[in-house]
């Protein structure tokens, strides 16, 4: 399944627990949660099987909802490439530059693959060809 929260990434966690309760399922192994990354260049990826928020406002509500960091993430970076001029917020939340444009169907492809990786593969396996393939 795929949920989109209808609320901002940074309040999703109470829609992760109500979905994980409601299909009775588990994070360690039945969740997959899928962030923008201003840490990450603009078109890297990076999944985990678990860990910290690293200080992202949206996982620190899965993790307060779910009481766990034991949960799979993938980060999908927008870094820009130069310096913004603009607080973190308002950027999030703006368009990407014609540049990004070019690039973010093939970006989003991949990141596609990764989610279907996950799916289909051992998190070793996956965590090797996806970190690898972004470094």
């Amino acid at each position: 399944m795929l949920a989109l929260p209808g609320s901002f990434m940074n309040e999703s966690g109470e829609t992760v627990r109500k979905l994980i309760q409601h299909f009775e399922t588990d994070p360690a192994s039945d969740l997959l949660v899928v962030i923008d990354d201003v840490s990450l260049p603009f078109g890297k990826l990076r999944i985990r099987s678990q860990g910290s928020d690293g200080g992202h406002r949206g996982l620190r509500s899965v993790e307060t909802h779910l009481g766990s960091q034991n949960y799979a993430r993938l980060r999908v970076g927008i870094a820009p490439s130069a310096e913004i001029g603009v607080p973190l917020e308002e950027y999030v939340l703006s368009p990407f530059t014609s540049q990004e444009e070019k690039k973010l169907s093939g970006f989003l492809g991949e990141a596609g693959e990764a989610c279907l990786l996950w799916l289909t593969q051992p998190m070793e396996k996956v965590m090797n060809k996806v970190n690898k393939s972004n470094s």
